[in-house]
């Protein structure tokens, strides 16, 4: 049974990640904390996956024995938390990547209206500027010249 140390993303980055292959799959273990004597025993702190799923913690079994367990007896050992040291580095169900790459989730800035927004770069009177802005109220100079131009907005009275 070969190991060979791999970069795994899950799990505790301050320690060294290790692959197994076992005739039970695909073995990763990685410590999740320092070796810490408790009593008569150390605790490993050994965070396992197998077949790339997390299954859990051993406590107190050293590292040449994690590729000799049968996956029952793998299965039966891990438990939640080895210890008070214990921590958990898996990501949150909301964190974990859905693997369909692209930009981050909500990034950027948000467009105004239902329609892509474009950069309009004109120059108009000073008196235009401030009929606009007497007119606009609380919305942008943007958004009041697209209700205007789209007939959303009552024109101003021309004799006044």
């Amino acid at each position: 049974m070969k190991r060979r140390r791999v970069n795994w993303p899950h799990g505790n980055p301050a320690f060294g990640a290790w692959e197994f292959e076992t005739p039970e799959g695909q073995l990763v273990a990685r410590r999740n904390h320092p070796i810490v004597r408790r009593g008569e025993r150390l605790c490993q702190g050994w965070d396992i996956w197998l077949d790339g799923e997390f299954v859990g913690t051993l406590g107190s079994r050293p590292f040449g024995e994690l590729p000799d367990l049968s996956r029952a007896e793998l299965l039966r050992a891990v438990r939640p938390a080895c210890c008070g040291r214990h921590r958990s580095f898996l990501p949150a169900e909301s964190e974990r990547p859905s693997g369909k790459g692209g930009s981050r989730p909500n990034a950027g800035r948000k467009s105004l209206g239902a329609a892509r927004r474009i950069e309009l770069s004109t120059t108009i009177d000073g008196q235009t500027m401030e009929l606009i802005d007497e007119h606009r109220g609380s919305r942008s100079r943007g958004q009041y010249l697209d209700d205007l131009v789209q007939g959303r907005e009552p024109l101003p009275d021309v004799t006044s």
